[in-house]
This record gives C-alpha cells, structure tokens and sequence, in this order.
C-alpha cells in the first residue's frame, strides 16, 4: 500500500506531467492494477489517480502524430483502466466524473494507423468494462448511459465489427508485431494499418 501510495503522488505530481514520463506511470498503472487484486481497489482509492489515467485516455484519443510515449501511454492507461473499472464499482463511479468512455471509443474509431493492436485489445476491454453492470445501483446506471451512448455514436456498432473480424492476431502475424511483443509501437502501428 506504501508504494501505492508513493507511486500515486509521483502520478499526480508535476514531474509525471512531463510527456517522457507519462508512459513510466502509466505502465506502473497497469502493472501494480494485474499483480495483485488488493493493488485494484487501493489504487482506486487514491485521489487523482483514475482521473490520471483518463487524461492520458483523452490525450491519447486526440493527438494527431503519435509518437511511441503517446502509444504507449493509451496501451498502458487503457489496460489499467480496464482492470481497475472492473474491479470495484467506486472504480467506475469516480470515471463517471470523466470523459474517458468516450475517448476510449474514439480510440477505437481511429484509422489513421496511429493506434497499435494492443491498443485496439486495451481501448475495447476497458469500454466494455466500463458498461459491466454492478451490484451498485449508481455504477449500474453510469454503466447503462454508456451502453446507450455507445449504441447511438454513429457507426460505432460496424467499426466494433470489423475490429474484431481483423483481430489483433492473424495467422501470418510475425511474433514481433503482437500485442506486448512489438519492439516498437511503429511496428505496431505498421501491422495494425494493413488490416484495420
């Protein structure tokens, strides 16, 4: 919990501002967010910390030339952002107060081969972890106004369609260019604008 907390004021601190730390705290994100499922709902109890991630959603949706921080700032927030929504309903409660479902299905309507596959597989889980319904009646609410947005964004429904007809992985992938494997997000990016 001590380096929770000690990692959360590093996000949240003006030296996590600067662009070329961005993918450092987000990676973090996502890596203390899968080691431990007691990390999931301290993390999302830190002020500041899911409205971090969203912000780099949101950058991430927006920037016209990314270059490889950017990438792997949408990867990285996207997939902490999928584990920790699905985690805990406060979670998703407190990304209410945000943008990020919308700048994560913009995420996915991208075709301007910005977009890596991992970030494809990270935006779509963590949207649809967004609109997973909880016990709570407050986070079940949030969750049904994103299903409906989602529902009436035009044209949303057939890019979902043909995202998953590509895939990220096809039979003749080269091992480099899959999600997590590409050593670069270019190498990424170039696989990713020859199927999507």
């Amino acid at each position: 919990r001590d380096l929770i907390r000690d990692w959360s004021s590093d996000v949240c601190s003006s030296d996590l501002n600067r662009p070329d730390m961005h993918a450092l705290g987000s990676e973090l994100a996502a890596y203390l967010a899968v080691s431990n499922p007691a990390n999931r709902a301290a993390i999302g109890s830190i002020p500041g910390v899911l409205q971090s991630l969203a912000k780099l959603v949101n950058y991430s949706a927006h920037f016209d030339l990314m270059d490889d921080v950017v990438v792997k700032d949408a990867e990285n927030a996207a997939e902490a952002i999928a584990i920790l929504a699905k985690a805990d309903a406060g979670n998703t409660r407190t990304l209410a107060g945000t943008s990020v479902a919308s700048d994560l299905a913009t995420m996915l309507e991208r075709t301007d081969g910005e977009m890596t596959p991992k970030t494809y597989m990270w935006a779509g889980a963590a949207l649809g972890n967004l609109m997973a319904e909880f016990d709570s009646a407050e986070a079940t609410e949030y969750a049904q106004s994103v299903q409906k947005a989602m529902a009436e964004r035009p044209n949303f429904m057939s890019r979902l369609v043909n995202l998953t007809r590509a895939g990220t992985v096809q039979g003749d992938t080269p091992p480099d260019t899959m999600p997590g494997n590409e050593s670069t997000s270019e190498i990424g990016r170039a696989s990713c604008r020859e199927r999507v």
